[in-house]
């Protein structure tokens, strides 16, 4: 896995909106569960466990989902969707 990753405009946008946070980004995708992904991108998601806001509501988890491109030493992140709500380990 490269050590450098960087953000695209796009996806710093996608974050902002849907409050992921950029070290979620990073571990999902340095530990994630692959995922199908188009056009010769690479997919992880990762379930956090510890409790959130969002939009004025509380819940237990949030799921993180990061399509991204290996492009030689470097990561560059293309998009990054948040879900809230709960899902089973």
């Amino acid at each position: 896995m490269p050590n450098m990753i960087n953000f695209s405009p796009h996806a710093l946008l996608s974050m902002r909106k849907r409050g992921a946070l950029r070290y979620e980004v990073i571990d999902t995708i340095r530990t994630g569960t692959e995922i199908p992904a188009h056009l010769s991108r690479l997919g992880r998601e990762k379930v956090f466990r510890d409790g959130y806001e969002w939009e004025g509501r509380s819940y237990l988890h949030k799921q993180i989902r990061v399509i991204y491109v290996e492009e030689g030493p470097a990561t560059e992140v293309v998009t990054v969707i948040a879900r809230y709500g709960e899902w089973e380990e």
